[in-house]
């Protein structure tokens, strides 16, 4: 699709792979004729986030008439979505009926995480996991001026999908708010709007890691609402924090598992909150630390590189 999703799952992973002349080929934000297929003839097709009740007369449509293999693209667990999140209303009754139809109709899953595997692994025998990156710009380095205010500038950025997960951290806001500036980008739920200094609305995708990098964050916030859902997610939002050197306090879920240093809050309860947050403003020399750290994680490990191609190739190429 044309959002981030289609950016870090499809239209960077393709456009590095063709540029190391791994493969050639075209992305296709439409569905392709038949005839359009028939004259290219490809090896293969990635199909991203296909179940809507026409994508499968299209997929079932591509495996009778074409040789080509197809791999099924999928990074949310949109089988159970959380009722708070903004996109819960537009999910159909059948969703897993159709998520299983369309899985089935293909030869290999591919999925961002291992437990979004695990909830899926019922449906197919080949699911391959293959975590995403920061977008390309972050590679030339985002820098992020720090103490820039009288009060520490605490934020969040984030898509319009987070109610349920900002709206953990209302008390904290609430009684935070005469001693730091919250700012928020992106989406800030009217609940929190009398507490926030700063609310930067959505910019385009290109534009997303400079505006992030210039909102000079003291210290960024991830929480999650623990489900199955966001257990399934990708550790995306620490890897964006983390190019720009923010210090990190995010929820302890599946979705934030592993070395990347971030202070994790493990019941999700307004106190831990409080407890974490006011931890890293006694001390922010030793929070700038833990950012520098978590960028120097992030870019050595995560940024889309030559060598990480591999992976790639054999999720969407490898028999």
């Amino acid at each position: 699709n044309t959002s981030a999703v289609g950016h870090y799952r499809v239209a960077q992973p393709f456009t590095e792979l063709e540029r190391a002349g791994w493969i050639q080929g075209r992305l296709d934000y439409s569905t392709p004729e038949m005839i359009e297929i028939e004259r290219e003839k490809p090896d293969v097709m990635i199909l991203q986030c296909r179940y809507t009740v026409n994508s499968m007369d299209e997929m079932t449509r591509f495996k009778r008439l074409s040789n080509a293999r197809r791999i099924y693209e999928i990074d949310d667990y949109i089988i159970e979505v959380p009722e708070k999140n903004a996109h819960a209303r537009n999910i159909p009754a059948n969703m897993r009926e159709l998520v299983s139809q369309g899985i089935a109709l293909c030869d290999r899953v591919v999925v961002s995480t291992q437990p979004l595997a695990d909830a899926l692994s019922s449906m197919h025998h080949d699911i391959r996991v293959v975590g995403g990156g920061p977008p390309a710009p972050l590679r030339a380095g985002l820098t992020s001026a720090r103490q820039t205010a009288a009060r520490a500038r605490v934020g969040w950025a984030g898509g319009t999908s987070h109610r349920g997960d900002l709206e953990l951290l209302l008390d904290v806001i609430k009684a935070l708010a005469d001693e730091v500036d919250w700012v928020f980008f992106g989406m800030c739920p009217d609940a929190l709007r009398p507490y926030v200094k700063e609310f930067h609305k959505g910019v385009p995708l290109a534009s997303y890691p400079q505006k992030l990098a210039s909102l000079n964050l003291d210290l960024a916030l991830a929480p999650l609402e623990q489900n199955l859902f966001n257990d399934c997610k990708s550790n995306l939002r620490l890897l964006e924090y983390g190019a720009c050197g923010f210090p990190v306090i995010c929820t302890d879920t599946k979705a934030y598992d592993g070395y990347l240093p971030c202070t994790r809050v493990r019941n999700n309860t307004s106190e831990q909150w409080l407890d974490a947050i006011r931890m890293h403003l006694a001390d922010p020399q030793a929070s700038y630390r833990q950012g520098d750290a978590l960028r120097e994680a992030v870019l050595r490990d995560y940024v889309l590189m030559p060598q990480h191609l591999q992976q790639w190739a054999n999720a969407w190429l490898a028999v």
